[in-house]
């Protein structure tokens, strides 16, 4: 199989070459109680809620990064005399000029809830096109179904499910022309077991979630069949089942990367087990299943510190949120910390927290172009990397759709990388095996490759910096310092492996 430079680099998202630096550019909404508890991004575009007013301010990405109000939006049903709180925006979700917002608490006697779909014209504005109540009769057997929650959009495509009642499931819904939403189909934990979560992940063909079963949390893959059923096709757990320890609360994906918060973890220590210290569990799908490749805690951690309440992950970077961190005064902050994969293991690489006591810091994380949206319930915290992904201070480069840093001076041009984005692309056959070591390396790799094959190094940026490499030692004295990708050309497959220059 042929391999394009292009497709080498985008097999790899994981091309930050610098520390980035995060640091609070922007505070929105921080004078209103609530504000910023929950959140959607996507691209330039903010939705944010405004907790005990039913009300969800949308916001737009500006050239100098910092976010400008553009509208508010607020459920058109509710009348004037109705003074019960719907919980509108509990949750939000967007993809492009999509958006769903839940409404959990929606009802006249019942909270059976509801969801309100919205599209982005070309004025700019959210409008509204659709709202759904929940089928409350026909689905659940409770008198209170709490629906609108655990919100995803891809495309035209959303989910939704509910906090209460057995059996719950999951709708979804499609966007079938332009106004017009549709509840299309359903996906039903074949146990009666409550499927919940604050993040999951969804595409129109896979969906992973936390499932809640008292003192047994685990994480469930459904997935598509041709026959047009969702069937779960792998489950993950960590064994506990003597504690709530809300595994699967948040749950993020990209590639065959998984990581799972668990935030009432117990943490073993000398002295005893921290409880609810928290953890983050990660995974690698290997071989269509997801096992477990490495433990996250904090570097000293305590008791409620809600280590994994929050998790986000993007282009190779993943960022942990922790609600019960306190400062040496013994004052509630919270902190978010920052990992990335160096040398083979995920390491944190940087630690963030307020500087005054800030209730629920980091109850909800984004990543969005080179900032970090951390929510809490005085405000959203916007943290602006202080240098770009090619490592210059204040420098304009950004990472394009596919993770391939652009513009400033990357020498990438984004419209050209955007198109390879969507034609470059080759499916490879990546093994565990090494194939080049050390990793990191300095001033020679000592290679072993199948026999009969070949190897080329490409750099960063895609261009071919040493070729028709075969086994033994390599003097790399001459090249810089930073992230490449060894591409090794056996008879009958490739093989791609990820190196770094000290």
């Amino acid at each position: 199989m042929k391999l394009t430079f292009v497709s080498l680099i985008l097999m790899f998202t994981q091309i930050m070459t610098a520390q980035q630096d995060f640091q609070i550019k922007q505070i929105l909404m921080d004078k209103v109680n609530g504000a910023g508890y929950n959140l959607a991004t996507d691209g330039k575009d903010l939705l944010l809620t405004e907790y005990g007013k039913d009300k969800v301010h949308a916001y737009h990405l500006k050239a100098d990064s910092t976010w400008e109000y553009v509208q508010t939006l607020s459920p058109s049903d509710k009348k004037a005399n109705i003074s019960k709180y719907w919980y509108y925006g509990y949750d939000i979700a967007m993809s492009g000029n999509n958006a769903i917002i839940g409404a959990s608490d929606k009802g006249t006697q019942n909270e059976d809830g509801a969801v309100y779909f919205y599209h982005k014209g070309n004025d700019g504005l959210w409008h509204e096109e659709e709202i759904i109540n929940v089928p409350f009769d026909t689905l659940a057997n409770t008198d209170y179904y709490y629906g609108g929650q655990g919100l995803n959009m891809y495309g035209s495509t959303a989910t939704a499910c509910q906090n209460n009642g057995l059996p719950r499931y999951v709708h979804i819904f499609k966007r079938v022309s332009e106004g017009n939403w549709e509840l299309t189909d359903t996906i039903l934990d074949k146990d009666n077991i409550a499927i919940y979560n604050d993040k999951s992940y969804f595409t129109d063909s896979l969906y992973i979630s936390g499932v809640y079963k008292y003192q047994n949390q685990r994480v469930k893959e459904y997935k598509l069949m041709p026959s047009g059923t969702w069937v779960n096709t792998d489950t993950v757990d960590i064994g506990i089942t003597d504690k709530d320890t809300y595994f699967g609360n948040d749950v993020v994906v990209e590639g065959n990367l998984m990581a799972v918060g668990a935030y009432n973890y117990d943490v073993e220590s000398t002295e005893g087990p921290l409880k609810n210290a928290g953890a983050v569990f990660l995974y690698e799908r290997i071989k269509g299943k997801w096992s477990l490749i490495q433990t996250l805690t904090e570097k000293t951690p305590a008791q409620y510190h809600y280590f994994g309440a929050s998790l986000a992950l993007k282009n190779g970077m993943l960022v942990v949120g922790a609600t019960g961190v306190k400062d040496s005064a013994n004052v509630n902050t919270g902190a978010v910390y920052i990992y990335r994969k160096i040398a083979g293991s995920w390491t944190q690489t940087e630690r963030i927290a307020p500087k005054t006591q800030t209730a629920q810091y980091a109850e909800e994380l984004y990543i969005n172009h080179s900032q970090i949206l951390v929510a809490s319930s005085a405000g959203l915290y916007v943290l602006q990397a202080m240098k770009d992904c090619n490592g210059d201070k204040y420098g304009t480069a950004d990472y394009n759709s596919c993770g391939i840093c652009v513009n400033g001076n990357t020498g990438i041009d984004s419209l050209a990388s955007e198109q390879q984005c969507v034609t470059g692309i080759v499916e490879l056959t990546l093994e565990n095996n090494l194939k080049a070591a050390p990793n990191p390396f300095n001033e020679e790799l000592i290679l072993n490759l199948p026999i009969g094959s070949e190897a080329i190094l490409v750099d960063i940026h895609g261009k071919k910096v040493m070729t028709r490499l075969v086994s033994g030692k390599t003097n790399t004295s001459g090249l810089t310092k930073g992230i490449y990708f060894l591409s090794i050309e056996a008879p009958d497959k490739t093989e791609v492996q990820r190196l770094i220059k000290f």
